[in-house]
């Protein structure tokens, strides 16, 4: 726990903060280049992208999906795990897959991945071990460097090493198309405009 009982809220704040940085910083320094490199690459050419993800990953996943959309990258996440399985029927050998489980041992996520690799897709495990059911279907795995207890009150740390990567992943995929992404982003913006 990164909190202490009856600590402030001043405290809580600070401490949050430490830690979230900590978090990033660590996930940073043990990302391999090359293998961001080919994710980034793998990405960009894709016919589509599938995210995969249960629970709190589950919301990073779905954010992955909305800022891919709004470069104009055909992406694809539903909240419903089951759904999600169904829909490795319809991946080809030119999409990728995103994964995400901290653990890597979330059973959904690894029947998931593995369907989609049968069906010829490139998969990204986004996981906390690589050693795990998850980490050892995926073609490469960008780590996600936190500590998570097993009784915890919610994936603080699980939750910003993946976000983390994802933004990394995003702003990599804006940096090779900067005038195009700024292009899509303003579209994204005025069409969203419409209706808040």
């Amino acid at each position: 726990m990164i909190i202490n009982v009856d600590d402030s809220y001043e405290n809580c704040a600070s401490k949050l903060l430490a830690h979230v940085t900590d978090v990033c910083t660590t996930t940073a320094n043990h990302i391999d280049n090359a293998t961001l490199a080919q994710v980034v690459h793998m990405i960009d050419h894709a016919g589509c992208i599938y995210l995969l993800g249960v629970g709190s990953s589950a919301n990073v996943a779905q954010d992955m999906q909305q800022k891919l959309l709004r470069i104009s990258k055909r992406a694809f996440f539903l909240p419903d795990s089951q759904i999600n399985l169904l829909s490795t029927i319809t991946i080809a050998r030119e999409d990728v897959v995103l994964a995400f489980s901290f653990s890597g041992t979330t059973n959904v996520i690894t029947i998931s991945a593995q369907a989609a690799k049968k069906q010829g897709a490139f998969i990204v495990a986004i996981t906390g071990n690589p050693d795990s059911p998850v980490g050892r279907t995926a073609n490469v795995c960008l780590s996600t460097h936190a500590i998570e207890r097993k009784t915890r009150i919610g994936a603080v740390s699980s939750h910003y090493s993946q976000q983390y990567i994802c933004d990394l992943l995003f702003l990599c995929l804006v940096s090779k198309h900067y005038d195009e992404a700024e292009k899509m982003t303003m579209h994204a913006t005025n069409l969203l405009s419409r209706i808040l």
